[in-house]
């Protein structure tokens, strides 16, 4: 394990390590070659990563936040992937807020383009899901108002 830096707080941003999920959800595709789990690793810059492994008919985690103002928040996560068109959604309770566009990364860590989610101020419990698809690794989640 790489020892990880200290995290320096940005104001106005919510960091929110991968690792740090509160739930958990996973259905593989072929469970009798899979286990049905999301795994935390050492991350070769230091710290851990989140990976939904490549196959599962669902998988997702959940964080609880503590949105300071309700209103617009553009988010941004640290991700690797080694195949196209890979996505993650993002959703509070029953609702759908935005999908992130993963670009190929070649397995290096790298950051997505904002996507735009509207919160309430107060607790809410974002869900982060990888619909079918071929692996994602994912570092850390940022949410900064706009």
């Amino acid at each position: 394990a790489v020892p990880e830096e200290p995290f320096k707080p940005v104001p106005g941003t919510i960091h929110i390590e991968a690792e740090t999920f509160s739930n958990s959800f996973i259905e593989a595709a072929f469970p009798s070659q899979q286990k049905s789990c999301v795994y935390v690793l050492d991350c070769s810059t230091g710290g851990k990563q989140l990976n939904f492994q490549r196959n599962m008919k669902t998988c997702w985690v959940e964080y609880t936040v503590d949105v300071p103002e309700s209103g617009t928040y553009g988010l941004v996560a640290r991700v690797a992937v080694v195949n196209v068109d890979q996505i993650l959604d993002v959703s509070c309770g029953e609702a759908k807020l935005a999908t992130i566009e993963i670009p190929i990364t070649w397995g290096a860590w790298t950051t997505t383009e904002p996507v735009e989610v509207k919160l309430s101020k107060g607790a809410q419990t974002l869900r982060i899901s990888a619909p079918m698809q071929r692996g994602v690794a994912i570092r850390w989640f940022e949410l900064k108002a706009k």
